[in-house]
């Protein structure tokens, strides 16, 4: 991992630009946030049951967790459950970008900025 201060790489960096762009999510991390949806339901209906209907007493804690999971998933599958080789050791292939819809979207991006000779700076 090489980690490098913003003063370290460029000096004269131009002004930032912030643009907002919606991905759209893979199957498999379709698959997984109704995985992550499903359990935290299925976890909560029974335990209200349990309690003569009353709320979770600590519901920020489940609901904390929920969303978590599902950040993770909608940043990466993988996070979840990466591929490895018979060694152990991860499989990194074309499967690491095809499994993320922002995966997928960045790499489109990086192939059209550097046709179109842009600088790109990803911290």
């Amino acid at each position: 991992l090489l980690r490098r201060l913003k003063c370290d790489v460029e000096i004269e960096l131009p002004s930032k630009r912030v643009y907002v762009v919606y991905a759209a999510m893979t199957a498999e991390q379709i698959k997984y946030n109704k995985m992550i949806a499903d359990k935290s339901l299925s976890r909560k209906l029974p335990a209200r049951e349990a309690r003569g209907g009353m709320a979770n007493p600590n519901p920020e804690s489940s609901l904390d967790n929920t969303m978590m999971q599902m950040r993770k998933c909608c940043n990466h599958p993988y996070l979840f459950e990466a591929p490895v080789d018979d060694s152990g050791d991860w499989i990194v292939d074309e499967r690491l970008v095809q499994a993320s819809g922002k995966m997928i979207l960045l790499d489109k991006m990086l192939k059209t900025l550097k046709e179109h000779g842009h600088k790109v700076l990803i911290f």
